[in-house]
């Protein structure tokens, strides 16, 4: 019985990772869980925004304060998108 696995999440798909989907949803034990699995908080979606920035727009001040405090650079991070 295998106990762990890794799950790729660069593999040049363009769009939502599963990080970015669940601080969409506001669901707080998503994000925890991916990010305790290693998921990449600088991941960008195709408009160039990262998890954290998803957390401010849709109103997500839990997920956005649990991310600051993983990375307290998260705060100041840019969008990719010009």
């Amino acid at each position: 019985m295998r106990t762990g696995y890794v799950i790729p999440v660069d593999d040049g798909v363009v769009g939502p990772t599963a990080l970015h989907l669940a601080v969409r949803c506001g669901s707080l034990d998503a994000v925890a869980c991916l990010l305790n699995h290693c998921a990449n908080v600088l991941l960008t979606d195709e408009q160039g925004w990262s998890a954290v920035h998803h957390a401010a727009y849709y109103d997500q001040q839990r997920i956005l304060r649990m991310l600051v405090r993983r990375n307290t650079s998260m705060i100041e991070l840019q969008t990719s998108n010009e």
